[in-house]
């Protein structure tokens, strides 16, 4: 921008740069003052090595006047920092810089590589962990406690809270057209989605959980077992047919039905009468995740119901092999006694004739027993000895296989055992991991009210714990999910404090939306870009892409969920860290919406990626975009950061001019050649 003059009395002619800017804009009121301008500052800087005290003092010294901490260490690491290592003298210390400096340190963001949710997701082991979920809350109690030690404040935990489909989330319900893709060598016609990730719905897993264990299983989506195809077999009976008596071509068609694929089931299941009876709301009211969970309960039965049914087969016909080989072995075990007493072999015989018609033997097989017996007894003793030798071997091996059958059946047993228990305690994973980020978020929101009440008389702010919006591959992520994750735990909440810690209902709901807030991270909404209707061009995809982040905005805006805003930009709308203003995405847009429905805490920068550029872009950069007022003298108006903005600070390039009264005089400058007087370059 082109610096002007505007001479306000001849005593100031051109001491006071201002930009050219209208009487209206100068009297505009700035959306934020310089104070309220914040930056992010890191526990330890990887490229200076600072510690968080130096990084602290170099932010002020730089002219934050708001500052949120981010942590870089997990409270499980020996050694490196985070909220543990920081002792008595460094948290005096952080409080007298703040004081001392008249700044806002308002809290912390937790660090992302140890504590992403608090639902115990763990995508390394594939399970929802309890153990893992209680690790997190540790690290969450961790940083209130430092939090309520520099005065309180917020506690920031980026929500990755757990994987799951986009194509099928209430949010992505809008149409926009037709597409044709080819699915299994099949051209299929499907809708587009606002939001899409190409074969989404072919290659996503159908996942669900184990309770008891937390262990995560999945099938795929293609190809799953009908819990309708017991009503064909019903139909068919009553038709008086039997599924043996079918044609081959018959059996084939009907065989189709045995498997169904998950958005085929969800279509029958939502028209079925149990749905209705179970959702008498309705499918646009309903809880989206619900309807899944109730839906996939058959689903869920059903897989076990097929597994216990083989193994109760496999028992059975285990069992038929047992008994065959233990009645055979029985009768070996007749002849071996008969040969090792040959000469009373006959009278042997007739001592166990009354028993064996008794057991049911018929009288073919007692003929053959009295033979086998007539002959033994009249057998050579040489041979005698080698069937008795004979027979000793093949008791032998009887006895092996009856015991290798009785291990088998007790390990089917123990499986079936096993399918029962987990059809037991099958749940719908994200219906199950959702329940726990909510419990999760319950359990943080319960910890902060409770060191509140212990550092009362320390606080200067609240101590508040909340989610900061997650990625879009993760549930937390889209603006929905971030206000329906903090209101259920809010209610969570309240119901506690009302059930355990006898809170009044308004004091319970006043305490849990006090304690429970988040943190909007501009970058993170702009992400969405990636999977946004891919089917545009670009720059229409990035105009229409701005009108659904500020309607996003308005809705998160509307309620009291949001503690700080990260005011972050991208160039792309992947995963970056600008200063605002520097990429693509309406940052400030976003925060004048927000102030514009009385959003009153803090907003920082986070353009860390710019710092290597040049120290302090992290935040000058910030001002520019938001265009806060300079004071002046006390008997002149406040001059907007535009106005001043270019001057040295913070450029990536030297001015090609100079400021103020350092200009010479016009006229007097020459350039050292050309024109028509140049200055000799000796």
């Amino acid at each position: 921008m082109i610096m002007t003059y505007e001479p306000r009395s001849a005593m100031d002619r051109g001491y006071i740069p201002v930009a050219d800017i209208s009487p209206k804009d100068a009297l505009e009121k700035p959306i934020l003052s310089f104070n309220q301008i914040g930056q992010t500052v890191v526990e330890t800087d990887q490229m200076t090595g600072r510690n968080i005290l130096q990084n602290v003092q170099a932010a002020i010294r730089g002219g934050a006047g708001t500052i949120q901490l981010v942590m870089m260490t997990s409270r499980k690491q020996p050694l490196g920092g985070g909220a543990k290592a920081i002792g008595k003298d460094l948290q005096q210390a952080l409080r007298e810089v703040a004081l001392a400096n008249q700044v806002n340190i308002t809290g912390l963001e937790l660090p992302t590589g140890a504590t992403n949710n608090l639902s115990g997701w763990d995508p390394q082991g594939r399970r929802i962990d309890k153990q893992a979920q209680n690790e997190s809350i540790k690290e969450v109690h961790d940083a209130i406690q430092f939090a309520a030690s520099l005065g309180g404040g917020e506690v920031d935990l980026v929500s990755f809270e757990f994987p799951r489909a986009l194509y099928e989330q209430d949010w992505n319900k809008k149409s926009f057209g037709k597409k044709v893709v080819e699915v299994g060598g099949e051209r299929k016609v499907k809708e587009r989605k606002m939001f899409e990730i190409p074969d989404e719905d072919v290659h996503e897993e159908l996942r669900f959980v184990d309770a008891e264990t937390g262990s995560v299983s999945a099938l795929s989506r293609r190809r799953l077992p009908n819990p309708f195809f017991d009503e064909k077999l019903r139909k068919l009976s009553e038709e008086g047919k039997s599924y043996e008596s079918l044609s081959g071509e018959e059996k084939l068609i009907f065989d189709r039905e045995r498997y169904i694929s998950w958005d085929d089931y969800l279509k029958r299941f939502t028209n079925s009468n149990e749905f209705r009876e179970k959702f008498p709301e309705g499918m646009d009211k309903a809880d989206q995740i619900k309807v899944r969970a109730v839906a996939f309960e058959k689903i869920g039965q059903e897989i076990f119901k097929r597994e216990i049914s083989s193994a109760n087969a496999q028992i059975a016909r285990t069992q038929d092999f047992m008994e065959n080989d233990e009645t055979r072995r029985t009768q070996t075990k007749a002849e071996i006694e008969m040969l090792e007493n040959k000469n009373r072999a006959v009278e042997l015989f007739r001592q166990q004739e009354g028993m064996l018609r008794q057991a049911g033997m018929s009288e073919r097989e007692i003929e053959f027993r009295r033979r086998q017996a007539e002959r033994v007894q009249n057998m050579p003793e040489t041979e005698a000895r080698e069937a008795l030798a004979d027979a000793k071997q093949k008791d032998a091996v009887f006895a092996e296989r009856i015991g290798s059958y009785a291990n088998e059946i007790e390990e089917q047993r123990r499986a079936k055992a096993e399918y029962e228990r987990r059809k037991k305690n099958l749940k719908y994973f994200e219906d199950f991991a959702r329940e726990q980020s909510v419990d999760g978020y319950k359990q943080a929101g319960i910890i902060a009210w409770q060191e509140s009440k212990i550092h009362a008389k320390d606080l200067k702010k609240p101590l508040e714990i909340g989610p900061e919006i997650g990625w879009p591959q993760y549930y937390g992520g889209h603006p929905q999910e971030f206000i329906d994750l903090i209101d259920k735990a809010r209610h969570k909440m309240s119901a506690e404090l009302q059930k355990s810690h006898g809170l009044s209902e308004n004091d319970a709901e006043e305490a849990a939306k006090k304690h429970i807030k988040g943190i909007f991270d501009t970058g993170h909404l702009g992400m969405w870009l990636e999977y946004f209707r891919p089917e545009l061009p670009w720059d229409e995809r990035v105009k229409e892409f701005k009108k659904w982040y500020m309607e996003q905005v308005k809705k998160i805006s509307d309620g009291d969920y949001v503690s700080g805003i990260q005011a972050v930009d991208s160039a792309t709308g992947a995963h970056a860290h600008l200063p605002p203003g520097q990429g693509i995405l309406p940052v400030v847009e976003a925060v004048k919406e927000f102030k514009k429905n009385g959003f009153d805490g803090f907003v920082v920068s986070e353009g860390h990626e710019e710092e290597k550029l040049g120290q302090g872009r992290i935040l000058w950069k910030a001002w520019q975009a938001f265009d806060p007022k300079l004071k002046t003298a006390s008997y002149l108006p406040s001059v907007a950061w535009s106005s001043v903005h270019n001057s040295y600070m913070g450029r990536l390039y030297s001015p090609r001019y100079m400021v103020s009264s350092t200009a010479p005089i016009f006229g007097e400058y020459r350039p050292w050649a050309g024109g028509d007087n140049p200055i000799p370059f000796e």
